[in-house]
């Protein structure tokens, strides 16, 4: 991420020659020097303010990431899990669809929320033993459980 440039337009030069927005490098410098705690960004303003999310709000961090952007153009919030073990928990759900279609519990959607810290599965009205089992499989402090009717879900999900 070092070799990347900044540009007088406020954009960012990757070593391949592409250019990026100032979020776009913070994320890529979220995913490349802070993975384990880096949880995601949220854009608004107009693009005038990026709110990042980390697991730890160290100073040597939160430094690391404010010397990268204009003052006040970054704000920093508290998140429960990183991105990169949000989408892990995803590939796992994803490995662990069949078995739960199997037993009756179909997933058709799931997708890491930054806002929340959580993977948000979506899934065709749950029961509470169906919940129940979801959530000791993969954690009831790392997903979040939407409830959809089939009459909701796009045909062949």
């Amino acid at each position: 991420i070092e070799s990347f440039t900044r540009l007088p337009n406020g954009l960012w030069r990757t070593p391949r020659g592409t250019t990026m927005t100032l979020a776009g490098y913070i994320d890529a410098y979220g995913h490349t020097k802070h993975a384990s705690t880096y949880g995601g960004l949220v854009v608004s303003d107009g693009r005038a303010h990026i709110t990042v999310f980390l697991t730890t709000l160290a100073d040597d961090i939160v430094s690391s990431f404010e010397s990268l952007a204009p003052e006040g153009v970054l704000r920093f919030v508290p998140t429960p899990h990183a991105l990169q073990f949000l989408r892990a928990l995803q590939q796992r759900v994803s490995r662990e669809a069949p078995l739960l279609r199997s037993r009756g519990i179909r997933i058709v959607g799931s997708g890491p929320r930054v806002q929340t810290g959580m993977l948000e599965l979506t899934v065709v009205d749950p029961s509470a033993a169906d919940v129940a089992v979801l959530n000791s499989l993969f954690g009831a402090d790392s997903i979040s459980i939407s409830s959809v009717g089939p009459d909701q879900v796009p045909v062949g999900t």
